[in-house]
């Protein structure tokens, strides 16, 4: 838990960038996260310290706008397959972060497809200075999802939004869709510890590249 506090730390504690216009001060994340059983430790670290990363973020960056978005996704037969909070202010994002909770899945692979046509459907604005999706799981997405998966990737990459992914656990064909998703989204790839105490470093890294990535 310690190491993911000093990530979302870490993020806050970037060097600051002077944004210039309306269209470059505005940055927009959406973070896609398997809420599956399997991922109650890593919600629970996330749930634990959401809080002091968007204060950090605030004061760190303090002339950006952030607008901030989570899907919750789970897998065919369970209470739901995607639940999106839309893309807004920090505290909203806050709000649906303390509102997650872990539960079904357990068949080895689950809904990453549909996690990720719901962040592709999100309402993101034509301002954006910059577009990040982060993907957040422990298992891979069904095999028969692979293809469609390339597909949207390639397409949202094309709309100039980027994808990092963040691997829970050790599941080698997790890795391997994480990586390739990484690679053709632009982002990269972090692997985290089982129970994600190590989810708020990777999660410092992202910040450190949406914000210095260029326009």
């Amino acid at each position: 838990m310690g190491l993911l506090a000093a990530t979302f730390l870490g993020l806050a504690a970037l060097t600051q960038r002077s944004f210039v216009s309306e269209q470059t001060n505005l940055v927009e994340v959406v973070v896609v996260v398997d809420t599956t059983a399997s991922m109650g430790p890593a919600l629970a670290s996330l749930k634990q310290t959401a809080r002091e990363w968007v204060s950090g973020l605030r004061q760190a960056y303090p002339e950006a706008r952030l607008r901030l978005g989570l899907i919750a996704y789970r897998d065919r037969g369970d209470a739901y397959r995607t639940h999106r909070c839309a893309l807004g202010s920090p505290d909203e994002f806050l709000g649906c972060v303390q509102r997650l909770t872990a539960a079904g899945g357990g068949g080895g692979e689950e809904g990453l497809l549909a996690g990720l046509q719901a962040a592709a459907a999100s309402d993101w604005s034509r301002q954006a200075g910059r577009q990040h999706v982060v993907v957040i799981g422990d298992a891979p997405g069904h095999r028969a999802s692979g293809e469609p998966i390339v597909q949207l990737i390639d397409a949202e990459k094309k709309r100039g939004r980027t994808f990092d992914t963040l691997q829970v656990g050790q599941n080698p064909r997790t890795q391997a869709q994480w990586r390739e998703i990484a690679v053709l989204g632009g982002g990269t790839y972090r692997s985290l510890s089982g129970s994600g105490s190590t989810l708020p470093a990777s999660l410092s890294s992202v910040g450190r590249a949406i914000f210095a990535s260029e326009i």
